[in-house]
């Protein structure tokens, strides 16, 4: 009734088993990124490190009309926009206000608000990981701090 099907069993799991691994190894790479935070109170360091599956990207595309009609057809405004010469569409974005690590989960950007301390640490040379929060519009006007990959890359001011 009970038949050895493969009488060498240790190799063929010795040789399956690490294939299995590595799939799923590969698998959890391309689907989470990994955040870590740093925090120093007193004498003591705390670190947490924190692994988040990835968002896909937004499936519509706002904010790339080349024509006033197009725009108005996204319910966009259209003009000029900052220190310009070219008209452009401004659109509101339906995901603001979402958590986010990189803009290519967002229709817009994505930008973290920042701390005193934590503009401090950023000044400082440090990285800074954090989430950020999708943008309200698809053109970010002024001055921010864009997150890409999970950390806060710096100022980026456009006008």
């Amino acid at each position: 009734m009970f038949q050895t099907i493969h009488p060498n069993r240790w190799f063929f799991w010795a040789v399956v088993l690490p294939i299995m691994v590595a799939l799923g190894l590969l698998w959890a790479i391309t689907d989470f990124s990994i955040s870590q935070e740093y925090e120093f109170t007193g004498d003591e360091l705390f670190y947490s490190l924190r692994a988040k599956r990835k968002h896909p990207a937004p499936q519509q595309q706002v904010g790339t009309a080349r024509t006033e009609l197009e725009c108005t057809d996204q319910g966009g405004d259209w003009g000029f926009f900052g220190d310009t010469i070219v008209r452009r569409c401004n659109v509101k974005t339906a995901d603001a206000g979402k958590a986010c690590s990189d803009s290519a989960e967002c229709q817009g950007d994505c930008a973290a608000s920042l701390s005193v301390r934590d503009k401090e640490t950023l000044s400082s040379g440090q990285a800074l990981f954090m989430e950020g929060q999708c943008s309200t519009q698809t053109l970010s006007l002024g001055c921010n701090y864009f997150v890409r990959q999970g950390q806060v890359k710096g100022l980026l001011c456009v006008d």
